[in-house]
């Protein structure tokens, strides 16, 4: 049986994957009236797969979790039911639901996904960018607060959500809405990945400067030169995690 824990407070929006080390032991954050609750809860449990709060085979008890959300199961349940769409929880013949392991197979396949996805993603981003150059501002944003959290040694679980909002803001650029869809969905997958304690060993520094090198390439290079960079810079993770 799941243990009752008490929610912590709402957190902003670009530190959600931000886990102050006196609140590991909560698994959810409070949510925010104002939104829909069915997409807090879907983050809400991310978030504590992410974290390692709710590990591989961990059981997804519904009553537990309201209660520790302080919702009904209404919104509960959807949350669920698109969590195990898309592949990150699954249910047995008597609809017991428990988290996914991402082990190495797991792992090999989101980046190899990814990699397939994005390669296209990056072709038409620069088509953007480069009929566009004020679009990529969108970009250096998220590339200031990647520097922000390197100066402040900030914790993994932040890095990693920057990582991945700096890649939503690549497929946004696209402007192709079933690249982006698609994306949306992967990138769930990709934040868990990111935050395998693994990953906790690469070099903060070293990944900004590689985030900064595919931005100035994305303005200037080639689709070859491209395919190459991306390709180093999505199976790195996988060489670290295999």
């Amino acid at each position: 049986m799941s243990t009752t824990v008490r929610p912590t407070s709402v957190v902003k929006q670009d530190e959600k994957f931000a886990t102050p080390a006196e609140d590991l032991g909560r698994r959810f954050e409070r949510l925010e009236r104002r939104r829909r609750l069915a997409d807090q809860v879907s983050e809400n449990l991310i978030l504590g797969i992410a974290s390692g709060r709710l590990p591989p085979g961990e059981r997804l008890v519904e009553a537990d979790i309201a209660n520790d959300l302080g919702i009904s199961r209404i919104p509960l349940r959807e949350a669920l039911s698109v969590l195990e769409s898309q592949g990150i929880i699954i249910a047995d013949a008597h609809h017991r639901r428990r988290v996914v392991s991402f082990d190495n197979i797991r792992v090999l396949q989101v980046c190899t996904t990814r990699l397939t996805l994005e390669r296209q993603a990056v072709r038409e981003a620069a088509r953007t960018y480069r009929r566009d150059p004020t679009r990529i501002a969108a970009l250096d944003a998220v590339i200031e607060r990647m520097k922000v959290t390197v100066d402040e040694g900030a914790e993994p679980l932040r890095v990693n959500q920057n990582d991945v909002d700096y890649h939503t803001e690549i497929y946004a650029a696209t402007d192709n809405p079933c690249l982006l869809t698609l994306w949306e969905t992967l990138s769930r997958h990709v934040a868990i990945v990111f935050a395998l304690e693994t990953f906790e060993r690469i070099d903060p520094v070293q990944n900004l400067q590689q985030h900064q090198r595919l931005r100035d390439m994305l303005l200037d290079s080639d689709d070859a030169a491209l395919d190459a960079e991306i390709e180093d810079h999505i199976m790195k993770y996988m060489n670290e995690a295999t």
